[in-house]
């Protein structure tokens, strides 16, 4: 069976807002008859990707389980933010080692990973800023689990 995908954005997060913007000049999506959270559901035939944007932060967002989509898997559009400041653009999990959940997500509890998704979002980036077509300020790679939200559809 053929693997599809939810892409989330959140018009909170104007770094959402801009990887959206830039994934519609490469992808087409179509509306569907579909809502979640008085919102519609767009489509792409293309990357076999359903788009829900909601309003509020992802890192709170664990009611994404709820999404009522036959997918597999949950791709979020956000921001990054380092203690260097470096511009990156990172592949990684939510999910949280402790207790603290001050990020979001479930206390000691990680979701469900897709290591190959995880290997191939992270050599496309790596292939694109080897070509140039990444700014080379920027810093591509992995980043370690630490905030939410928790989601866990398989």
């Amino acid at each position: 069976m053929e693997k599809r995908f939810v892409i989330v954005a959140s018009t909170k997060d104007p770094a959402s807002m801009n990887i959206l913007e830039n994934l519609r000049g490469l992808v087409s999506f179509e509306k569907t008859d579909l809502k979640f959270m008085g919102k519609e559901i767009e489509y792409s035939d293309e990357i076999k990707s359903y788009l829900v944007i909601i309003d509020g932060d992802l890192i709170y967002a664990d009611y994404l389980d709820d999404i009522p989509l036959d997918a597999d898997r949950l791709i979020f559009l956000s921001k990054h933010a380092s203690e260097s400041k470096m511009p990156s653009l990172l592949v990684h999990y939510p999910g949280n080692w402790t207790t603290d959940n001050k990020m979001g997500g479930k206390p000691v509890e990680f979701s469900i990973a897709d290591p190959a998704i995880h290997k191939a979002l992270t050599i496309a980036l790596v292939e694109k800023k080897r070509r140039g077509e990444i700014p080379e300020r920027y810093v591509v790679g992995n980043e370690v689990t630490h905030h939410g939200p928790t989601i866990n559809r398989a």
